[in-house]
């Protein structure tokens, strides 16, 4: 029996050697538990917010990038010359446009990288920089060229193109399509036949040279220049003048007046000042 007894003392010395010592209460435990699950929810909730935050500057980032595309595709430049005046514009990239007067010009200066393209209505000599295609789009056509010279008239229903440097494709709007070379020119019968024609440029460039150049040209047209040019209101009052045709040369400083006399003469024609700047011309 007795050594039973040291068996149970011993293993009870065993077992209280073993016993886990808690040096918390039960109300520290609780404590130190609940703190733990807070830190975990903080935690979590720090990275919800984080999360979301990133999704939503993305999100952010995408609109203004798109708003900022949007800005530089449409963003338009115009370029206006009234009557009387001639105008010379440099675009983006250093190409030079020379505008006649009662022209026009619109093109997008933010987008210019991605395509360099004009509109025009009106008369207009280019000078452009060698580079990505150069588009020029009009009522009644478009010309497409990488470096080159050219001038494009587009009034009403005349369209006419040449070239002076370079080469020039030009396509109308039923996608007849010609390639210029220097001292070629088209216009809007031509392009229909899909031809072209090898031409004296001076006539065609006489308004950058300050000239008025004709060739058997139809009088109306001499007149509408002069009204652009001089910036004046012309009646006319006679019968046949579609078939009467001008030939002639002069300086366009000389004065409305003048140019208006010098051309009358050759039909003995009368010109009439009716008010300020309008002028009356009859047989």
């Amino acid at each position: 029996m007795k050594n039973n007894k040291n068996i149970e003392d011993q293993e009870k010395e065993l077992f209280s050697q073993l016993k886990p010592s808690y040096s918390k209460s039960k109300e520290d435990v609780w404590a130190s538990l609940e703190k733990t699950i807070t830190e975990d929810q903080t935690v979590q909730k720090t990275k919800t917010i984080r999360f979301v935050w990133l999704k939503y500057s993305a999100a952010a980032s995408i609109l203004i990038a798109i708003g900022l595309g949007l800005f530089a595709r449409l963003y338009t430049t115009t370029v206006d010359v009234p009557a009387e005046q001639n105008s010379q514009h440099t675009l983006p990239d250093g190409s030079i446009v020379f505008l006649n007067a009662e022209s026009s010009i619109n093109y997008h200066p933010y987008w210019w990288s991605f395509n360099r393209e004009v509109e025009l209505n009106g008369e207009a000599f280019f000078e452009v920089e060698k580079g990505e295609t150069f588009s020029v789009l009009s009522s009644m056509g478009s010309v497409e060229v990488l470096g080159t010279s050219f001038n494009i008239y587009n009034r009403d229903q005349t369209y006419t193109v040449y070239c002076k440097t370079g080469k020039v494709r030009v396509q109308n709007q039923q996608a007849n399509e010609v390639i210029l070379k220097p001292g070629q020119v088209t216009n809007a019968e031509s392009l229909a036949r899909e031809t072209t024609e090898d031409l004296n440029s001076e006539q065609i460039m006489s308004w950058r040279l300050n000239k008025f150049l004709y060739n058997t040209t139809p009088l109306t047209k001499v007149l509408e220049d002069f009204e652009r040019h001089y910036g004046i209101k012309i009646d006319i009052h006679m019968n046949h003048i579609n078939e009467l045709h001008y030939t002639g040369l002069f300086k366009r400083d000389i004065g409305a007046e003048k140019a208006l006399e010098i051309v009358s003469f050759s039909f003995d024609l009368i010109i009439e000042k009716t008010k300020e700047n309008t002028y009356l011309v009859k047989q």
